[in-house]
């Protein structure tokens, strides 16, 4: 089968955006370097609208940037991205009975238990493609 040109130069813009835009702005403003995890509530230029941290959201992230690292380039800034989000939900993701919470604030206090499983579904492929990236299949 071949491939038309027209696909090839999209996929071209796309890697550019997502390489040369997307990604950069995410390691610029929302690795929360400090209280640990991803600010994912952010404005166009930067500006941080909520410290709140969203499970689906932070085991989202850990997909991405594991995924980076395993199908794009295997760059190590992206794997330390994967791994200090996952350090976060480890710490703070789960209630005493093992299930993710929905929400939690900065520093991993819970603001919204776990009242339905849409964190779930990014937890499995999540920490599996974070699992595939470190080779260690404890953190699945």
């Amino acid at each position: 089968m071949q491939i038309s040109p027209r696909f090839v130069d999209f996929l071209a813009i796309y890697r550019a955006e997502l390489l040369e835009r997307v990604v950069p702005f995410w390691l610029q403003h929302a690795v929360d370097w400090q209280h640990g995890g991803l600010l994912t509530c952010i404005a166009d230029d930067g500006t941080v609208l909520s410290t709140d941290k969203y499970l689906w959201s932070q085991l989202r992230a850990i997909w991405t940037f594991s995924a980076l690292y395993n199908r794009i380039e295997p760059r190590q800034e992206w794997l330390d991205v994967a791994l200090h989000i996952y350090d976060f939900v480890r710490r703070h993701g789960r209630d005493d009975q093992g299930r993710w919470v929905f929400a939690v604030d900065q520093d991993g206090r819970v603001l919204q238990g776990a009242d339905s499983i849409f964190a779930d579904g990014f937890a499995i492929y999540g920490l599996t493609e974070l699992a595939r990236a470190t080779g260690d299949a404890s953190v699945a």
